[in-house]
Formats: structure tokens, C-alpha cells, sequence
């Protein structure tokens, strides 16, 4: 499948890469660090961030499959090492995947799980996937009209 190139960016070691033509640029980049600090002695939070950040890229052009596997390794990552805030992050990328995906019931699951943890760790960010919750039951509503 050719990479549809849609805006994005990406911040990685002081370099920031915008627009259509540097999204290559940019998820080499990252690739290119993941290489780099994928070993046992890496901060887990930091590999967490980069693979969120790799499957943003990659849910910018296109690539779904792509993005929810780096999602799903971020979201392991980030239960195995206790990091609540990476994994409620983690939920609502997933759910955004999922839902560009088509798979709607597992986008609202993951969606309800982000809420569920935002709330139980008492720090903003549920807000964000209840939009995005409510943005899927309002397309779900208008469809069955």
C-alpha cells in the first residue's frame, strides 16, 4: 500500500520536521532513534514516548496496521513499567487507530478504558477521549437516521 503524505510533526533531538514531503523524514528519524534506545537499558517512559510517537507518524500516512502494532508496544510497555499516564495516552492513540481502522467497537472500548484510568488517576485528559467517544456515537446515531 503507497504511504498517503498528510501534514504532520515530528520532535526528535532538536530537529523538527513538518508538512507532506517530511513525513518520511521524520518517521526515519524516529525509526532511526527506536535503533538507538531499544536496549535493556533504556529509560522505559522515553522508548514508550517514541514508539506513540512513531505510530502518530504513521497514522498520518496511512499506515493503520503499522501505527496499532508500535500502539500496541507502547501500551504493553507502559503496563509492564507502571507508567498510568503513557497508558491512558497510549488508550486514546489506540482508540484513534482503531477508529481509522474502521474497527469502532474496539476504538470506543479502548476510549472508555482512557477515561476510566484519566479519571481514577485524578489528572486531566479524559475530556480528550470522551470527545472522541461521543464523536463516534453521534456519527453511529446520524448513520441509523
Amino acid at each position: 500500500m503507497a504511504r498517503r503524505s498528510r501534514p504532520c510533526w515530528a520532535l526528535w533531538g532538536g530537529a523538527v520536521h513538518q508538512g507532506d514531503r517530511c513525513s518520511d523524514l521524520a518517521l526515519a528519524s524516529y525509526l532511526h532513534a527506536l535503533d538507538i534506545l531499544n536496549s535493556p537499558e533504556t529509560d522505559s517512559y522515553a522508548l514508550a514516548l517514541l514508539l506513540g510517537n512513531i505510530a502518530e507518524v504513521l497514522l498520518l500516512t496511512g499506515e493503520y496496521d503499522e501505527a496499532f502494532s508500535y500502539e500496541t508496544r507502547r501500551l504493553a510497555l507502559a503496563r509492564q513499567y507502571g507508567h498510568a499516564l503513557q497508558e491512558a495516552q497510549s488508550l486514546v492513540a489506540t482508540g484513534d487507530v482503531q477508529s481509522a481502522r474502521g474497527r469502532t467497537a474496539e476504538a470506543r472500548a479502548a476510549w472508555t478504558e482512557a477515561i476510566t484510568l484519566y479519571e481514577e488517576l485524578d489528572i486531566p485528559g479524559a475530556a480528550v477521549a470522551r470527545q472522541r467517544l461521543d464523536a463516534v456515537s453521534d456519527d453511529n446515531a446520524a448513520a441509523t437516521r
